[in-house]
């Protein structure tokens, strides 16, 4: 115990010198918090930012201004009503739980297929890679959701193992980590609406682990006494042979976290329907209250040339409210120098007009008609594919108080050999998992595809985005810690014959 120990308390110490010396407060910081305030003081979900009233909003699900009401319920006696220090406290604490619930589940995996001494390996090399990695560490020093998804596809991994375990063991479909599996597909929905995927790509494996369950030495009769060869072969087919269940059994538990899992947004619907009469079960994917103007034209021509992050700050989030500066376009958005000149003259028409406008939108978009027409391959293929390497190759220094354009050594040299080092160990991190993939595969393959899945569904959906943010490749982290001890363990279990009675 006293090595776990002193892993959780380096973890909790690199957590805490984050949030004492490179905490954030983000616009979505903000916006969280005053949705928060608003729903306990007023009893309005909504923010009063731009108003002189509360306006309602469903822009955000209501996972995380829960979570900050919480806090402020529990803390606010010591701390005022804006701190967000309680809350990066606790994402502290729920960062470590995560660590705590991967290692538990590769301890979980190897346990009934490895020795014990194997499987306490695995638990301490999830500990140790997950306590110490820079980057989660990072995001509980700013009081946004991912902490909290973390740790709910941390519960939700670990949910999925130990259900089967005791499916394994016991026969028991309904057990305790099945209600625990849908708390925390549901916990992670009602956290980000994306994580929908989380729970697409769980639910199968959970039906496949029921409908082939591992078969018992009862499970099968003795068969029939052969030559030795023979009655070997035979032996290993009919152990090889999945249990035929009852189709009511089998789709029940699926069924069952499923219906729970969507349960907490009945609620949240029927009061989008109320409040704005409209069919609105997770939040909008331009996160845009009904009858709010959406700037398709500029969004469009972003995606045009947009890749790395920096973009997305010096652009993206500027646009209408505030100028943006031409001269930090890169030359990718300019087709030729008639473009250019067409594109500085709207740029300075949109600084001018300050909020949204609609003729402007139209000049975008008819600039981006001509940029697709003259390339759609960059457009439709290679530009979605850029901003999604971006983001999951980015060396994730974008919470540190790091320039942007990392990579100009000349500039700042400290800066960019860090942010070297960053990039080539989450470098390491994706291809460590990669690698070890297929020894998950071999130790549970339902899980294993079921990773799989969600790592691929979520790429699909990252190559939608206009914006590439590093943090939307961050839930990846709990697969990664959850492969590569498998590697590092070198672990390649073998076939076990359960022993037959004569």
């Amino acid at each position: 115990m006293i090595l776990p120990a002193a892993l959780l308390l380096l973890g909790a110490a690199l957590r805490l010198w984050f949030v004492l010396r490179h905490s954030v407060i983000q616009g979505d910081s903000n916006l969280y918090s005053e949705i928060a305030q608003n729903w306990v003081q007023a009893h309005t979900y909504g923010f009063s930012t731009d108003t002189d009233y509360i306006r309602p909003t469903l822009i955000r699900l209501p996972g995380y201004p829960i979570f900050l009401v919480f806090c402020r319920a529990l803390f606010s006696h010591w701390v005022g009503p804006d701190s967000f220090v309680p809350a990066m406290l606790l994402q502290v604490f729920l960062d470590l739980a995560s660590c705590v619930l991967i290692a538990c589940t590769v301890r979980s995996l190897l346990q009934s297929r490895m020795e014990e001494r194997i499987a306490r390996r695995g638990f301490l090399l999830v500990l140790a890679i997950s306590c110490l990695c820079p980057f989660t560490a990072n995001y509980t020093a700013t009081p946004l959701a991912e902490p909290l998804v973390l740790f709910t596809i941390s519960a939700a991994i670990y949910s999925l193992e130990r259900w089967n375990s005791v499916f394994r063991s016991t026969g028991k479909s309904f057990n305790r980590y099945l209600y625990l599996l849908a708390a925390s597909l549901a916990s992670s929905l009602l956290l980000r609406p994306d994580q929908a995927l989380l729970a697409a790509a769980l639910l199968p494996a959970l039906l496949w682990m029921n409908l082939y369950p591992q078969t018992k030495e009862n499970a099968v009769a003795p068969p029939v006494v052969l030559a030795d060869a023979l009655e070997s072969r035979l032996r290993r087919r009919l152990y090889s042979t999945p249990l035929k269940l009852p189709t009511r059994s089998v789709f029940a538990p699926a069924i069952v976290v499923l219906l729970l899992t969507l349960l907490p947004l009945v609620p949240w619907t029927i009061r989008n329907e109320r409040t704005f009469h409209v069919f609105q079960p997770i939040a909008p994917h331009y996160a845009t209250d009904p009858g709010e103007p959406i700037d398709l034209g500029f969004q469009r021509w972003y995606r045009s040339w947009a890749i790395d992050f920096a973009s997305t700050e010096y652009f993206y989030w500027k646009y209408p409210d505030e100028p943006i500066d031409i001269a930090q376009l890169p030359d990718r958005a300019f087709d030729s120098e008639a473009q250019y000149d067409q594109t500085a003259d709207l740029i300075a028409d949109s600084n001018n007009a300050v909020h949204f406008h609609r003729d402007i939108d139209a000049r975008f978009n008819q600039l981006a008609q001509e940029r697709i027409a003259a390339n759609p391959l960059r457009y439709y293929v290679l530009l979605p594919v850029a901003r999604l390497g971006n983001m999951l190759f980015h060396p994730r220094t974008e919470l540190l108080p790091y320039d942007l354009i990392w990579w100009r050594y000349r500039w700042h040299h400290q800066q960019t050999l860090i942010s070297w080092a960053f990039a080539l160990l989450n470098l390491a991190y994706i291809v460590a998992a990669v690698y070890a993939w297929p020894r998950l595969r071999a130790l549970s393959p339902p899980l294993a595809w079921a990773v799989l899945a969600f790592f691929l569904l979520r790429c699909c959906l990252l190559l939608t985005l206009d914006n590439a943010e590093q943090r939307y490749t961050m839930e990846f982290y709990p697969l990664f810690f959850l492969l590569i001890p498998l590697l590092l363990l070198r672990v390649r279990p073998e076939h076990r014959e359960p022993a037959v009675s004569q």
